[in-house]
């Protein structure tokens, strides 16, 4: 699942995380973009009623989730890591989601849904945001959330392994990510 979770992705804690597919966790970078097909429609606009929504919106949103939930359980957040809670997420939910959009890059990704790079689904988009759920605050953080189907399709890469990228959606392999060398791959 290609989506936020930079900061869960940051956190040593659920670097090792699976993806949603299969085991309802969030914890992995790529998934978001893998598991299925979906229509390379990145337009619409804000959804309030579960129809479709932008590419911007639902990587916003999602991070969004994302970064509410790590706040609102910011006080069992694992010290293990030898980082502070601060430095995988900010001071505040605010600088959280800066950081997140500055790691999505959600211009650069509706660039690339526009070139036929990442298939986009604005409806399963839509309906994954509203399908999100958070357990326990240690469930949290040990997995992420857990993601409905509809996160597996709403945004798919298209382009396999050695293959040259911009972003990590980019990726068709849910386990790789777009290197320091602009190639799919795993990372080392």
């Amino acid at each position: 699942m290609k989506f936020f979770s930079f900061a869960l992705l940051a956190s040593a804690v659920v670097a090792c995380a699976t993806s949603p597919t299969g085991s309802g966790t969030a914890g992995d970078d790529d998934s978001m973009s893998n598991g299925g097909g979906g229509s390379n429609t990145g337009g619409g606009g804000s959804n309030t009623g579960g129809g479709a929504i932008s590419a911007t919106d639902y990587l916003t949103r999602m991070d969004q989730k994302d970064c509410d939930e790590a706040f609102t359980c910011q006080a069992s957040f694992p010290a293990m890591t030898g980082e502070t809670f601060a430095d995988d997420f900010g001071a505040s939910a605010q600088d959280c989601y800066a950081d997140a959009a500055a790691y999505e890059m959600a211009s650069v990704v509706e660039t690339e849904i526009t070139a036929g790079k990442i298939h986009f689904d604005g409806t399963a988009a839509a309906q994954c945001i509203a399908g999100i759920t958070f357990g326990t605050c240690s469930a949290f953080w040990a997995d992420g959330g857990d993601y409905p189907a509809a996160c597996d399709t709403a945004m798919v890469g298209t382009i396999a392994d050695g293959g040259a990228c911009v972003v990590d959606y980019d990726c068709s392999n849910p386990d790789s990510y777009c290197l320091d060398t602009h190639q799919c791959g795993a990372e080392p």
